[in-house]
């Protein structure tokens, strides 16, 4: 004797035929779906905050090459500086000094405020002057938290007195 099939096959597949899905295959996917957005969400999201740290970095050192910019440029316009020495320039009225709590200042105001400073820290800033004959020669640089280091040198004559 053959077996008559039981209703909840015949359901079962007149069910498949109409195409549908079940409850248990529609959790089973979401739940799927989600670990793998999850697997995929965590490594991009590291990948932007590591591409915003970097950004800043470079935005920072820009504005202190612009910065060095700036201080030669001042010397240039008044050959003999008023003082120059770790961590200070005095030139034509402007005074650039290095804060151990402010950082980086030109007359007393801080430099780059509009910059995330905890990207890149000025550690100190040397300004060496050697005269060889009517040429005095600067030499400008700051020191990074980062290890980095960068710096210019300004060339100016000296008329004789």
């Amino acid at each position: 004797m053959e077996k008559a099939p039981s209703v909840f096959f015949e359901k079962s597949f007149c069910r498949r035929a109409m195409g549908g899905f079940t409850l248990l295959e529609l959790i089973i996917v979401l739940v799927l779906s989600s670990l793998l957005a999850v697997l995929i969400a965590q490594p991009l999201a590291s990948v932007f905050e590591v591409r915003t740290v970097f950004q800043d970095e470079v935005t920072a050192k820009e504005e202190l090459n612009y910065t060095l910019q700036r201080m030669s440029r001042r010397i240039m316009e008044h050959p003999e500086a008023d003082e120059c020495d770790e961590n200070l320039l005095d030139v034509g009225g402007d005074e650039w000094s290095l804060d151990p709590d402010d950082g980086l200042q030109l007359n007393e105001a801080r430099v780059m405020d509009d910059v995330d400073t905890q990207a890149l820290q000025v550690e100190t800033l040397s300004c060496d002057d050697h005269k060889i004959g009517n040429i005095r020669l600067y030499e400008l640089e700051f020191a990074l938290n980062n290890g980095d280091r960068m710096s210019t040198v300004v060339g100016t004559r000296v008329e004789p007195r």
